[in-house]
């Protein structure tokens, strides 16, 4: 384990309970997640934050020096990924990955298409899949 310069935190979700849509296999890619964390806190010499109260983590990382940012939304909503970072944002902490608004936009993609398209940039046509009684746009 290499030793950090400052106080450098690993933030990762450890909220895989709260995410009853998920399958076997996305719960093991939740738990191989967990793991990736840890073996970056070690080579990094950062600390493990597992984010599950977003208020909790936040007032844990408020003294951080940087953030590695894994998380993909919080309390078990992918929708709320721009949260967090929105969050550590707004408290001046350094986060790896896109800005809270570039994420929430990448994460809309009939506004993207839209934004695309209004820039002059050629999109295909997108279509609705019903799978397993839920809509989901392409």
């Amino acid at each position: 384990m290499k030793p950090s310069s400052g106080r450098l935190f690993v933030a990762y979700n450890d909220d895989v309970d709260l995410k009853p849509h998920l399958n076997d296999v996305e719960k093991i890619g939740e738990a191989e997640s967990g793991e990736s964390a840890r073996e970056i806190a070690d080579l990094l010499g950062a600390e493990l934050c597992p984010v599950r109260d977003v208020r909790e983590a936040l007032r844990k990382l408020q003294h951080a020096d940087a953030v590695f940012n894994l998380c993909e939304g919080v309390l078990g909503n992918p929708r709320y990924e721009m949260h967090f970072a929105l969050g550590l944002e707004m408290l001046g902490i350094p986060f790896t990955g896109a800005d809270p608004i570039a994420t929430g936009l990448c994460s809309d993609k009939t506004l993207v298409k839209r934004l695309l398209a209004s820039s002059g940039i050629a999109m295909r046509p997108g279509c609705v899949q019903v799978w397993q009684g839920r809509a989901r746009r392409r």
